[in-house]
C-alpha cells in the first residue's frame, strides 16, 4: 500500500510542477515558479521514500528558499518592467503637425511618429512649433513650447 501511495504522491508533485509552470508562462511575474521547485523538492522526496509530512515540509522550504534567494533578482526586474520606453519621450522634442488649441488635442511628430498632444498652458500652440514633452498620460503627450 505505501509503494502505491507514494507512486500516487510523485504524480501528483509532477502535476503540481506541471501547473506551475504553466501559471508562470501565463502570467510571467515569477511569483508561481517557485512553488514549482518547491513542488520539485516534494517530488524528490516522495521518489526517496519519505512520507507525505516530509513531503509538504521540503516543499514549502524549497519555496521560502526560491523566494528570498531570488528577491532582489525580482525586485530589479520590476523595476525595469515599470519603466518602459514610453517614459523615455519626456523632455524630448517634437515638431506640431496639426494645432494645438486650448482645451484641444493636435498632433505632434516625435521619432518619426505621430502622436496626440494637448497643451501644458492654454495658449495655441501653431503647426511647425518645436514642443518639449512633459507628461504623457496614455497615448497622448502634455507639451509646451520651448
Amino acid at each position: 500500500m505505501t509503494g502505491v501511495l507514494l507512486g500516487n504522491l510523485t504524480i501528483i508533485w509532477v502535476a503540481a510542477i506541471i501547473v506551475f509552470i504553466v501559471i508562470e508562462i501565463f502570467t510571467q511575474g515569477l511569483t508561481s515558479i517557485y512553488f514549482a521547485g518547491g513542488a520539485l523538492g516534494g517530488c524528490i522526496t516522495a521518489i526517496a521514500g519519505a512520507g507525505p509530512l516530509a513531503q509538504v515540509i521540503v516543499f514549502i522550504i524549497v519555496s521560502v528558499i526560491l523566494i528570498i534567494a531570488t528577491r532582489p533578482f525580482k525586485k530589479k526586474l520590476d523595476q525595469k518592467i515599470q519603466k518602459t520606453n514610453v517614459d523615455t519621450v519626456i523632455g524630448q522634442t517634437a515638431i506640431v503637425e496639426e494645432e494645438i488649441k486650448p482645451g484641444q488635442t493636435g498632433r505632434v511628430r516625435l521619432d518619426g511618429k505621430i502622436w496626440t498632444a494637448k497643451g501644458a498652458g492654454e495658449e495655441e500652440i501653431p503647426a511647425g512649433m518645436q514642443v518639449t514633452v512633459r507628461e504623457i498620460q496614455g497615448v497622448t503627450l502634455t507639451v509646451e513650447k520651448r
